[in-house]
């Protein structure tokens, strides 16, 4: 009787021995599961900030491209005005300039304008 108790005993602190090995295996897997779950959501976030850091540097160069793009319209506008003006105020000196010789013209004369 008693090597039959001790034979149970062992059975079963062998029985236990098992579950508990096969416990701590199962706790490790679903460690390292979390592990790589952490490592994989770590990387998928690096990977959108960079994204996200690309999508904005876009932004700012389109944004930059934009505003030269404005810039050289503006100063080319401005430069068609000025060309614009300083066509119309040679055409006024023209005009002042023939009405002058014009009024200074002597009646019954040819007046030569070059």
């Amino acid at each position: 009787l008693n090597d039959n108790n001790n034979t149970h005993k062992l059975l079963n602190d062998n029985n236990n021995t098992h579950k508990l090995l096969n416990d701590n295996n199962n706790t490790d897997k679903l460690l390292n599961d979390n592990d790589n779950t952490h490592k994989l959501l770590n990387a998928n976030n690096n990977t959108h900030k960079l994204l996200n850091a690309n999508n904005n540097t876009h932004k700012l160069l389109n944004a930059n491209d934009n505003t030269h793009k404005l810039l050289n319209d503006n100063n080319n506008t401005h430069k068609l005005l000025n060309d614009n003006n300083n066509t119309h105020k040679l055409l006024n000196d023209n005009n002042n300039t023939h009405k002058l010789l014009n009024d200074n013209a002597t009646p019954g004369h040819l007046q030569i304008i070059e």
